[in-house]
């Protein structure tokens, strides 16, 4: 199967040629032109030729993937205790290393994105700037008793100048 990129406008770009059909899932494509598919448990690096690069298994599986405008790519996964962590993929080999002291609990309403200062995770207390060295969070935008329930169908979100952010349900 070939695997194509939709733009906004509609018009489709093949970024992936020949991949074995067993292979669905979510889909990341990066700054750098490869692509990484997690499904179940496994993370798969495959290039633009359809190349398998590496298939690893990752613990309890991977919720997110972003890629941080240093190309930094960062997984939002849960350990072995189904607790969700943040670690810092190596693109080469498929390795990761978690961020130490970063304890973000068992609560399934959790995401990340990229934003210019780095790593921001929203849960249902409000958006945190996370810092991948320390693995403190601090406080970007609090949510209140009177702000929307984080929902379970939000896809993706972005900061946007001003202070603001868009969700995609």
């Amino acid at each position: 199967q070939d695997i194509y990129l939709e733009n906004s406008k509609g018009s489709m770009k093949k970024i992936v040629s020949g991949v074995p059909n067993e292979y669905t899932g979510t889909w990341f494509y990066t700054y750098e032109g490869y692509c990484l598919a997690i499904s179940e448990k496994s993370l798969v690096r495959f290039d633009a030729d359809g190349t398998e690069k590496f298939n690893v298994t990752v613990e309890n599986g991977v919720s997110n993937i972003i890629q941080l405008d240093d190309s930094t790519i960062v997984l939002l996964m849960r350990d072995t205790e189904n607790v969700f962590r943040l670690a810092v993929l190596n693109p080469e080999d498929g390795t990761y290393e978690k961020v130490s002291n970063l304890d973000l609990g068992k609560d399934k309403r959790l995401y990340i994105s990229a934003a210019p200062e780095g790593v921001v995770v929203l849960n249902r207390e409000g958006f945190w700037n996370a810092n991948l060295e320390t693995g403190e969070l601090t406080e970007r935008i609090p949510l209140t008793e009177y702000d929307y329930t984080v929902p379970y169908n939000i896809k993706a979100f972005r900061m946007i100048g001003g202070g603001g952010v868009r969700l995609l349900f």
